[in-house]
């Protein structure tokens, strides 16, 4: 993600990894790059460290939407530059990264990107 350079999309149901947190984020923008984070409204607000980072990434003026339905937005994806997608079972916590069994999975497949760039963009639009 750090080598980002025009955007990056985020769609994470729960994001608080320190070592990958916000301010990486925020200094992808500070650079000029777009950043767009999707998260799932309900894991923010029970108890999970999520709520800090969404605060700090909303106040640094990082575009952030909450989804907010029945059942959760339970994706996990990031979308570099239109070029590189990050996928996986994987929560972005410290105990996903270091305390599940999870996997991460990285492509450049065009057709994948595809899909995965209109999951996101029915996302963000329906989320105004």
């Amino acid at each position: 993600m750090k080598s980002a350079a025009k955007s990056v999309d985020m769609c994470m149901a729960i994001y608080s990894y320190d070592l990958m947190d916000e301010s990486s984020l925020v200094h992808l923008r500070d650079r000029g790059v777009e950043v767009r984070v999707i998260m799932d409204s309900a894991l923010t607000n029970q108890g999970f460290r999520a709520l800090p980072f969404l605060e700090k990434m909303q106040e640094s003026g990082i575009q952030v939407k909450l989804a907010q339905q029945n059942g959760l937005m339970h994706h996990k994806f990031v979308i570099v530059d239109n070029k590189i997608l990050i996928n996986g079972s994987i929560n972005w916590t410290i105990s996903g990264f270091f305390g599940n069994y999870e996997f991460v999975y990285m492509t450049e497949d065009k057709k994948v990107l595809e899909a995965f760039n209109g999951e996101f963009t029915k996302l963000w639009e329906f989320l105004n």
